[in-house]
């Protein structure tokens, strides 16, 4: 499981809650993240990932100074990757959901 914790402080709507795009920041930087370590791991250090697709759900309100994404894979493939990426508050309150598709890039080599 891959995870990241984001501070609130300075990603604010104007009326104080943490911003979508802020969380669907967060939940895109962890699910790639992962996918390049599975990428590296799997095909070589010349792999690569990037994102394709993002699906989030805001569920809560976030009003805390810092919320936490728990990532976890669903798909892992040769030629891309899914990953579901949850947000938590301080209070280990379920914010948000996330799902998140990478392509795997093989540098050097024919794309399949």
């Amino acid at each position: 499981m891959t995870e990241a914790t984001l501070g609130v402080d300075g990603n604010q709507q104007p009326f104080g809650l943490l911003h979508g795009g802020a969380s669907a920041a967060l939940c895109e930087h962890v699910a790639s993240s992962a996918a390049l370590v599975y990428a590296r791991t799997t095909f070589g250090a010349q792999a690569a990932a990037a994102g394709t697709e993002l699906s989030i759900s805001h569920l809560r309100a976030i009003k805390g100074n810092t919320v936490t994404a728990k990532c976890k894979p669903l798909s892992l493939g040769r030629s891309s990757t899914v990953h579901q990426v949850e947000v938590f508050d301080e209070d280990g309150n379920l914010c948000g959901s996330a799902r998140v598709t990478n392509v795997i890039i093989h540098k050097g080599k024919e794309q399949i």
